[in-house]
């Protein structure tokens, strides 16, 4: 008697797109929980082995996918160059910062709008989970009091990680969306961030998120916005030059005592005062001074140190910081790296939504230093995905004039 088995293939296909965005997920949701008590879990070898794994996984796509050109082997270099710029500086958690950039030239052939929806999700998805365990009592919710306010911590390291990532959700949700936003949708992103701000009393991150959600509804309403506001959409394109130079002259008008300037510090609750006096204390310099900023964040176990050192010294302006702890070389190359991406986004942003966006995240830097981040600014890969299409324009363009050229010979 013959007998017939029949044979199942189970075939997988992934393409190299999803590689990459399964590479970043790994990526994405490691570096998320560095900033939350979970970290204490997962830090050293489980840790470490999702940022190998999510490296290696982009490598393999990397040597897969990429027919090494001229063009490429400059952006490469171009990402060594920051790498070692990042590395010379010595900044805090510099090996995420390293990673992040070739993350962010890897995933150039990825379309913005996958790398922008995966984030969004995984955001949501983390904050969500993160504000329930602290709420459940699985990782502590740390309450301060100052000043007559509290402020929940809500399962973070620091109280502006909620309201920064909430930002963050709130920027991509809208980018995505863009004039097809729904009134429910604007609705859920006003509630959400309400309850955020009620909890961590984050204002410039709120304050930002609501300008926007603003500026979402003015879009809606008005959809040829940018065509008749072409000069205001142009000036907003050259925010981070401009607050940049505004930082540094805060820094130097205050040290000359500027009654306008420390009336307007005391508004900033002393942020130019800091910025003032690591400048007198360490100069600028080519590559920047390293020192120590003591501010109000945890360690993970829920300590807060402050209170071993003598005076709260943190910088918050990330303009400052950069110019000051990194070197004026860095700061001037990344600057002028964004401005360029910021004029290139200015020009193929038919609706000026991102044009908007990057503006805000301008805004944003003089009060927090988390742009670097890609947890806290999933937008950074903007960088890599504006420049190296750029490069392959311009290559495909030179190609396609030689065609035509030795077409019109004959």
């Amino acid at each position: 008697m013959e007998r017939n088995f029949m044979k199942i293939k189970i075939k997988t296909k992934i393409s190299l797109e999803e590689l990459g965005v399964i590479a970043y997920s790994i990526f994405l949701i490691a570096t998320l929980l560095s900033t939350t008590f979970y970290f204490q879990y997962i830090k050293g070898v489980i840790y470490n082995s999702l940022l190998l794994l999510s490296l290696g996984l982009m490598t393999i796509r990397e040597a897969l996918i990429t027919k090494y050109t001229r063009r490429t082997i400059y952006g490469l270099l171009v990402c060594v160059l920051f790498g070692g710029l990042i590395w010379m500086a010595d900044m805090p958690n510099r090996n995420i910062l390293i990673l992040t950039v070739f993350f962010v030239y890897f995933s150039r052939n990825i379309s913005f709008e996958k790398i922008a929806n995966i984030s969004m999700k995984i955001s949501i998805a983390f904050l969500l989970f993160i504000v329930l365990s602290s709420w459940t009592g699985f990782i502590t919710n740390y309450i301060t009091y100052s000043g007559g306010r509290s402020r929940k911590y809500l399962g973070f390291l620091y109280a502006l990680f909620p309201s920064t990532i909430m930002f963050n959700i709130t920027a991509l949700n809208i980018y995505l969306k863009k004039a097809s936003i729904t009134w429910k949708n604007i609705i859920l992103l006003l509630i959400a961030n309400c309850f955020v701000f009620y909890q961590t009393n984050s204002r410039l991150s709120f304050l930002l998120s609501i300008i926007l959600i603003c500026f979402s509804v003015l879009l809606k309403c008005v959809p040829n916005l940018k065509k008749k506001w072409k000069a205001v959409f142009w000036g907003l394109t050259f925010g981070f030059p401009f607050f940049a130079l505004v930082s540094i002259m805060c820094m130097f008008l205050y040290q000359k005592g500027s009654r306008i300037i420390i009336l307007f510090d005391l508004a900033m609750e002393r942020r130019i005062h800091l910025a003032s006096d690591a400048l007198a204390k360490y100069g600028i310099s080519l590559f920047g001074t390293k020192f120590s900023m003591v501010g109000n964040g945890l360690d993970i176990y829920g300590n807060n140190t402050s209170h071993l050192y003598s005076t709260y010294s943190y910088i918050d302006n990330w303009y400052d910081q950069i110019l000051i702890r990194d070197g004026w070389l860095f700061c001037v190359v990344v600057i002028c790296v964004i401005t360029v991406v910021s004029v290139k986004v200015y020009f193929s942003d038919k609706d000026g939504y991102l044009t908007i966006i990057l503006f805000m995240l301008s805004v944003q830097s003089l009060i927090q230093d988390s742009i670097m981040s890609v947890y806290f600014n999933s937008f950074i890969f903007v960088i890599g995905f504006y420049l190296m299409n750029e490069f392959n324009k311009i290559k495909n363009n030179r190609q396609k004039e030689i065609i035509f050229r030795r077409n019109n010979r004959y």
